[in-house]
């Protein structure tokens, strides 16, 4: 499995520090607003890493029950939908879970990942290279043992519009892989 498809694919959580900045309105807690997974939905990223560039698309291809099968560049991998969150079944831990909150942080540790993940930052707008995305989350998870650090930016309604991925091997973090939106498709496929 490609280290892009890393950042796409992490995230647990529990905890909930006392100064928190909730999502006002009807975002707040409603994490599949954030990553949209419903059958035919599709993502276009323009990946960057060791200095050379290319597109790859991420699509929901399979929907059972709470089970959701996206496909990338021939690898394919799952998410369960739970009353918590979206939770990555391979790694079995949230990538995404309530409260929506600014500072909010779980830790995990199950199927060999262990680390911390935390909402660092909730923002009106944000803007990745030529669209400006509405209501946005930048997560961050530190994978400890792996010196990796992921940052991902959501946007409601659309899903992941930025990924970066930094090696933390050194005191200051390096820039391994970025992963910008292109482009997204919510059209449902045409049956034959």
């Amino acid at each position: 499995m490609k280290r892009w498809i890393i950042p796409l694919l992490l995230i647990f959580a529990i905890g909930c520090p006392k100064n928190i900045q909730q999502i006002p309105g009807s975002f707040r807690d409603d994490v599949n607003i954030y990553y949209p997974l419903k059958a035919s939905y599709s993502w276009s990223y323009l990946l960057t890493q060791d200095g050379s560039a290319q597109i790859i698309k991420i699509e929901v291809v399979q929907i059972n029950g709470e089970e959701i099968k996206l496909s990338s560049n021939n690898n394919i991998f799952y998410y369960i939908r739970t009353e918590e969150g979206i939770l990555k079944r391979q790694a079995n831990y949230y990538i995404l879970k309530k409260p929506i909150a600014k500072g909010v942080s779980w830790e995990f540790n199950t199927s060999g990942f262990y680390g911390r993940v935390q909402i660092v930052d909730i923002l009106k707008e944000c803007q990745v290279r030529d669209h400006t995305y509405k209501d946005c989350l930048v997560v961050e998870e530190t994978l400890k043992g792996q010196n990796i650090l992921l940052r991902t930016v959501y946007a409601a309604g659309v899903g992941p519009v930025l990924i970066e991925e930094y090696s933390t091997i050194s005191d200051k973090p390096h820039l391994v892989t970025r992963a910008e939106l292109l482009g997204y498709s919510f059209a449902p496929k045409e049956e034959d």
